[in-house]
């Protein structure tokens, strides 16, 4: 699989790998600005929502290694059940104290409003705010969470985690082989070429969804 992608493709220089980064990191700024503002109503329907039909909180956050091994959060529109608000709706809750292992032991579910932001990728929406602020890119690596594992891993966080990427068009489940594969593939193939291919099959398998 890896052999046939290598086909027409060389790796850039220094310079050339220089002029890559600026001018995606420039595209990535005018990009979301542009998306944020024409996407400003829909995100304030969203929030009116969560909170109207499920509260507060309406972010979620996960704790991610970002670009030369610094975290950030990655934000995402809240679909889960908070358990602790679960709890409080019953009875119960308004007249005793609620035990700690309540809350260690409630499960999350997806909630309504959630089900329907999943199905069509608008829980990833608020993560075009972390591109503006330099924690992610459109296409790059997928972002994974704080381990030390991940942050031994010195190839990929030479690049900012992406919104998308080969191993999610491609549907690779993380922790194989194919997927480590496909990660330093990108990080020394990285052009606007595979940019463009990534972020068109990305946009088709979302409509197609």
């Amino acid at each position: 699989m890896m052999h046939e992608k290598q086909k027409g493709l060389v790796r850039s220089g220094k310079k050339e790998l220089s002029r890559y980064f600026f001018m995606k990191r420039t595209m990535d700024i005018c990009i979301s600005i542009i998306l944020l503002f024409l996407l400003s109503p829909l995100l304030a329907f969203i929030s009116y929502q969560i909170v109207k039909k499920e509260g507060r909180p309406i972010l979620s956050r996960k704790s991610c290694v970002g670009k030369n091994g610094r975290g950030f959060e990655m934000l995402y529109f809240r679909t889960m059940t908070n358990p602790s608000r679960v709890i409080h709706a019953f009875p119960e809750a308004k007249t005793k104290t609620i035990p700690i292992h309540y809350y260690q032991q409630s499960i999350s579910i997806v909630t309504p409003t959630g089900r329907w932001l999943k199905k069509y990728n608008l829980d990833k929406l608020p993560q075009l705010w972390n591109v503006l602020k330099g924690e992610m890119s459109f296409v790059g690596p997928l972002a994974k969470e704080s381990d030390k594992n991940n942050l031994a891993n010195s190839s990929r966080l030479s690049m900012r985690p992406g919104l998308t990427g080969l191993n999610l068009i491609e549907e690779i489940e993380k922790h194989s082989q194919a997927y480590g594969e496909e990660e330093r593939f990108y990080c020394k193939y990285c052009s606007f070429k595979l940019d463009i291919k990534i972020a068109w099959k990305s946009v088709k398998k979302t409509l197609t969804n």
